[in-house]
């Protein structure tokens, strides 16, 4: 009788081990679970925000493919050179109107601003004008907006007509032909000058 009550006590006390052990396990899991779910919240607001973000990016490209894809296909002609035409065949037999056309061309106090994808302008120029004077003018007169930030070296283009450089571009100007090789503020215009707008890449 003896021997049966020892190894019921005994019994007793494994099973109240085994169930403590039990319980702290289960409490172990469960905290195990809440640590788990607080991550699963935490990745699934950063997710959120990165894909929001990367939406804003893929609405700004689609923005841009839109904008391309309306422009007209063939080049744009550069304004000015049907003057030039215009004088290289002075010396063939032309008419009346052509002739007056480019000699009124030449005698205006003009410059030519052109912009890569948006087309060609004559600005009348003013005193100390310089290359970026004469692009936010010609904006200003045909309609498109110049976007740009001021420095203490001068200013820099961040936008044309609504074109904006993605990744490494920018915008870069030639001068009469050539890249400038100084910025767009402190290149002085003079008549019949041209600057060219293009995008370039770094």
């Amino acid at each position: 009788m003896a021997i049966l009550v020892i190894s019921l006590v005994y019994g007793s006390i494994g099973y109240a081990a085994s169930k403590g052990e039990e319980q702290d396990k289960q409490n172990d899991l469960k905290t195990k679970i809440a640590n788990l779910e607080e991550l699963v919240d935490q990745n699934k607001n950063q997710s959120d925000g990165k894909i929001a973000e990367l939406s804003e990016q893929l609405k700004a490209y689609a923005e841009q493919v839109a904008y391309y894809k309306s422009l007209p296909m063939s080049p744009k002609e550069i304004a000015g050179a049907e003057t030039v035409k215009e004088i290289q065949y002075i010396e063939k037999p032309v008419t009346q109107i052509v002739t007056q056309t480019a000699i009124q061309g030449v005698e205006k106090n003009q410059a030519v601003v052109t912009i890569e994808n948006l087309g060609s302008f004559q600005v009348d120029l003013k005193d100390n004008d310089n290359a970026f004077t004469i692009l936010k003018r010609a904006g200003v007169e045909n309609g498109f907006p110049i976007e740009y930030q001021e420095y203490s070296f001068g200013v820099f283009v961040t936008a044309i007509g609504g074109i904006k450089p993605v990744g490494n571009q920018y915008w870069a100007f030639y001068y009469n032909g050539k890249y400038s090789m100084v910025g767009a503020s402190a290149q002085t215009i003079s008549k019949n000058d041209t600057t060219f707008w293009k995008l370039e890449s770094f």
